[in-house]
């Protein structure tokens, strides 16, 4: 029977949709917050990263359009194309579409062979959709999203979810689709026109009607589509659909009735342009490759088969098959020699990619991706030319299989054009050990992917600019290359210098976490110690790894000092502190605990989770720290440490100890704050359901900040508290939560005032990137931290609906100020090691009034105030003045000054001897005494300049002098004792010229006598 048909489907709306690449938001942008804050956006993702990314080994998907390869890299950050050797990115994470689309990932990629390429990628708030690139078209078209509405038989239905899309061969874009009103469909989205209805809900399809897609379709040249579904009484089928025709069933399958019944899984079939169509299906528990040709479905593969070579298969991988037009299948599997690849089903089955195979100068492949993390990581060209991604000894990319060679097509350690920010949410970093860590004047650090998936450490300054402080494949100094997934616990002060955790891989490289000590001027990075020994970095990418440490080091203060757990081989932790020059032992085991016993480890966090926290340092480097006594109760010490000794560790709180509404029991850290007033804020286990909840302590009993259950004004009820808490500055504490309706906020109060808090942001809130909050890095993703200054700004990474991933700088409302370094000046000279000038910054400005401080750069290093005398080199200096207000910093202004040297050098000179006697015409040897000074060049240039004669012609034949070096400095030269009968006698002047390093030149003479006669 004909299904019903209809020729088009309106989606409304369906408003064209160009995804520009446009940011939305620029770093800087502000929007002022419920509680007047400035929330001010500080990166977010689709910036540009100024990192040396590279491709990597994994890929998401890979399609083939004509003269191109087309690919998804591992981390689903962007689509790229090579095409005629060169590669460039078509879309990435973070770009912005004219409907106000992000784009958050890529998951797969599919091309049409007309050169038009589709993907599908889920969106930044938390939307599915699918894109159309035209062939030589950069710009992604949006197709059709989850929320859009389509006028279907039964009028509007809203598309709820998105199977990968196909493109035919006239460019349009199939994709099968669930709707919220009714079941489902898959519909035709052709170019320029409006979308067409293959099929949906209620038609006729065999014995019964269609209800479901069971996956994505597939699609042959002449436009025939096979596709999977379920139908409204329970069935499964495999069908087909020819253009103008209505859809046969290949394959029926029975409501399922137990564990060995057959169905099909939500692997999309494939056709080739014969019709013959190949699927995969379960039956037995077990799942089976098999083909339909001529309406007769034949079985081509299953677990227990012979492989190949010997053995036989262990599995049939969940991989989308590939046919070709003589009806061979391609297909992925395991087999019993636990080697994995992709093979054809002629029958025989041989071999077309295994691991283990030589893959040319790349050596032997060591993995083939048959399990993508969400596309397919190996596409059959339309000219039967294989290409898959892998790994092998010698090189790792995109390779092509063609006959019987194998060729790297795309080098995973080829660079990365033109990266960009992708995340600043790790879920593989350990809670509080990722997200960005803030100092007083704005300097700030924070982890971050970028394209490709590696990851690092990145510094912004106080005018803003980003630079890479550590970068995942960068040299690391114990001679192997960073690991970026193991980044953690990184800090920063207001002097630049900064502190982190990190690890080395490669050849010859330590093994093991360790501590490294850096500035953000570029000084060299000092592995300081090895803070926990791990196995040796695998070929892998490590994933989740990183939840492992258990060293959790403090942040720097503004000494230079960190306080660094090192755990032990016994996995006991030792704590030492650091001064940027000694490292010493500040608790650990065996020492004495001030209850009485020793201490059994020095740890602070949850023992229980294995979760480190931090310790606390403060700026006078006293430091609060967990430890466990050899009796097994656990609490919070304190003690000034130093390289030579210090003060005995004291108890602050612990196991047993009460709190407002209920008791430390167990004593399991969470988190850790302390001010500058010794206040210490601390999450912590307190009531027999093991919630955690926040409190305040510091002369007297601890006090709490919120719980589960808490009310938060009219908002809501507490759910859980947040691992985020920070003291926002001297009276207040910051701190986060979830409450039962999902919401999440960031709140603060000042404890012992009885007010009500502060909310400072919460999801639903506009946020500076043009979107609305999501999530503050916690729950299923919490690396995340609150990171404070201690002077009122907060700076957090958020998952935003516009970002999809930001990091935001909340502060009090405020405008920056302007940097007025003055006019050009210039000033003389006045010696060898510089001249004092006066920089006047004077006529800078901050429109809110608030005090300036003054940071001038340049030759002389740094100088403060707004009139400071500096020292400055001859010739032309550039000095930048950037201005702070205590919140935020200006742009820098700049000031040329130009110290010249206008004064000539000083010089005299003296002949030894001066009066040559008697005139015999011998030749004598007369030395020149040269003295000669300048302000500003230590060592002016002499040379001689001539020798003129007086009494010339008179006297002997011959040359007058010898040894006369004209234009060098000569101060040696001999002259002849002559002169002529008559007259007064013979002189000589030896004419002398000293010129400076500026090219000022003065002139001095010494004269040398011949008398005509001894009394003259």
């Amino acid at each position: 029977m004909m299904t019903r048909h209809r020729a088009s489907v309106l989606l409304l709306p369906i408003a064209l949709g160009i995804c520009l690449g446009l940011p939305g938001a620029t770093r800087g942008q502000s929007v002022r917050t419920a509680a007047g804050l400035e929330a001010r956006l500080v990166v977010r993702t689709g910036d540009p990263a100024p990192a040396a990314a590279r491709f990597g080994s994994r890929f998401d998907g890979i399609a083939t359009p004509p003269g191109g390869l087309a690919f998804i890299d591992g981390a689903g950050s962007a689509l790229f194309l090579k095409s005629d050797g060169e590669v460039r990115a078509l879309a990435y994470a973070g770009q912005r579409c004219a409907g106000g689309e992000t784009i958050a990932s890529l998951v797969h990629v599919a091309a049409g062979p007309d050169g038009t390429l589709a993907f599908y990628a889920l969106l930044a708030d938390r939307r599915q959709g699918i894109f159309r690139i035209g062939r030589g078209d950069d710009a992604p078209e949006k197709v059709v999203l989850t929320q859009d509405v389509v006028n279907l038989r039964d009028g509007p239905a809203t598309v709820n979810f998105i199977y990968p899309p196909i493109v035919d061969g006239a460019g349009a874009v199939l994709a099968s689709m669930v709707f919220s009103e009714v079941p489902g469909g898959i519909l035709r989205f052709p170019i320029g026109t409006e979308p067409q209805v293959v099929i949906e809900s209620g038609d006729v399809l065999g014995p019964g009607l269609f209800g479901l897609p069971g996956a994505s379709p597939a699609v042959n040249a002449g436009g025939r589509i096979a596709f999977s579904a379920l139908l409204e009484t329970g069935e499964s089928v495999l069908a087909g659909l020819a253009p103008g025709e209505g859809p046969v069933v290949l394959a029926f399958f029975p409501v399922p009735t137990g564990p060995s019944s057959p169905f099909l899984i939500s692997i999309p079939p494939a056709i080739n342009d014969a019709g013959q169509v190949a699927f995969l299906l379960v039956e037995s528990g077990a799942i089976r490759l098999r083909r339909v040709s001529d309406g007769l479905s034949s079985l081509l593969a299953r677990p227990g088969a012979s492989a190949p070579g010997g053995g036989t298969f262990t599995e049939i991988i969940e991989f989308p098959p590939a046919i070709d037009p003589a009806g061979n299948v391609l297909f992925a599997a395991r087999r019993s020699n636990g080697r994995q690849g992709f093979y054809v089903a002629s029958p025989p089955i041989a071999v077309l990619v295994e691991e283990g195979q030589t893959a040319g100068p790349a050596g032997s492949l060591v993995r083939v991706e048959t399990r993508p993390t969400s596309g397919a990581a190996a596409v059959l060209g339309a000219d039967g030319t294989f290409h898959f991604a892998a790994e092998a000894t010698a090189a790792s990319g995109i390779f092509t299989r063609n006959g019987g060679a194998t060729d790297l097509q795309l080098n995973g350690d080829d660079p990365i054009p033109h990266p960009r920010f992708v995340s600043f949410l790790d879920t593989r970093v350990p809670s509080g050990g990722g997200g960005p860590s803030l100092a007083p004047g704005g300097l700030m650090i924070f982890d971050a992917r970028v394209t490709g998936g590696s990851r690092g450490l990145f510094t912004r300054d106080r005018s803003g600019e980003i630079r890479v402080a550590a970068f995942d494949g960068e040299p690391a100094p114990g001679g192997g290359r960073y690991f970026g997934n193991r980044f953690a616990f990184h800090s920063i002060i207001e002097s630049g210098r900064l502190a982190f955790l990190g690890q080395e891989s490669g050849e010859g490289a330590p093994s093991g976490i360790a501590l490294f000590y850096d500035s953000i001027d570029g000084g060299s990075i000092r592995r300081v110690v090895e803070t926990e020994t791990l196995p040796p970095l695998g070929p892998g990418p490590g994933v989740g790894a990183t939840d492992r440490l258990k060293a959790a080091p403090s942040r720097v203060n503004r000494l230079g000092e960190i306080a660094v757990p090192i755990v032990q081989a016994d996995n006991t932790s030792v704590l030492m502190g650091y001064d940027g020059t000694t490292l010493f032992r500040i608790a650990g085991p065996g020492d004495a605990a001030p209850e009485g016993g020793t201490f059994a480890t020095a740890f602070t966090g949850s023992l229980f989770t294995g979760q480190p926290v931090p310790p606390s340092l403060d700026d006078t480097g006293r430091v609060w720290f967990g430890a466990q006594r050899s009796t097994g109760e656990t609490a919070l010490y304190t003690s000034r440490p130093g390289p030579g000794g210090g003060d005995p560790p004291a108890r602050v709180l612990g196991a047993g100890d009460d709190v407002e509404g209920g008791r430390l029991s167990p004593f399991e850290l969470q988190a850790l704050e302390v001010d500058a007033a010794g206040r210490i804020a601390f999450q912590a286990i307190y009531n027999d359901e093991f919630d955690f909840a926040d409190f305040l302590a510091g002369g007297g009993p601890a006090s709490r900040l919120v719980a589960r259950f808490d009310a938060v004004l009219d908002r809501g009820f507490v759910l859980s508290v947040l691992p985020l808490l920070a003291f926002v500055d001297e009276g207040r504490v910051g701190y986060g939560v979830r409450l039962f309706d999902g919401s999440e906020m960031i709140l603060a109060r000042e404890p012992g005032s009885g007010g009500d808090p502060v909310i400072l942001v919460s999801s639903g809130d506009p946020s500076p990137d043009g979107g609305a909050y999501l999530a503050f890095g916690a729950g299923i993703r919490m690396p995340g931290r609150l990171a404070s200054d201690g002077g009122g700004a907060i700076a957090l990474a958020a998952a935003t609906t516009a970002g999809p991933e930001a990091i935001v700088f909340f502060g009090r409302a405020n405008t920056a100020p302007t940097a007025d370094a003055g006019s050009d000046l210039t000033a003389e000279c006045a010696g060898p090691e510089g001249t004092v000038v006066t920089l006047d910054g004077g006529a800078s400005s901050d429109p809110d009034g608030d005090a300036l401080q003054y940071r001038w750069t340049g030759p002389f290093g740094e100088a403060a105030g707004p009139r400071p005398g500096v020292t400055l080199p001859l010739g032309v200096s550039i000095v930048t003045l950037v201005v702070e207000d205590g919140r935020m910093a200006s742009a820098p202004d700049h000031v040329r000054v130009e110290v010249r040297d206008t004064l000539a050098p000083s010089i005299a000179a003296v002949a030894t001897p001066s009066l040559l006697w008697p005139p015999d015409g011998r030749f004598v040897e007369v030395t020149l005494g040269i003295q000669v000074t300048d302000r500003c060049d230590p060592a002016p240039r002499v040379v001689l300049r001539d020798v003129a004669l007086g009494d010339r012609g008179a006297g002997r034949p011959g040359a007058a002098f010898t040894g006369a070096s004209v234009g060098m400095d000569d101060r040696l030269v001999s002259l002849r004792a002559d002169r002529s009968g008559s007259g007064t006698g013979r002189s000589y002047t030896l004419i002398y010229d000293a010129t400076d390093g500026s090219g000022n030149t003065s002139r001095a003479t010494a004269s040398v006598l011949v008398p005509h006669d001894r009394g003259q």
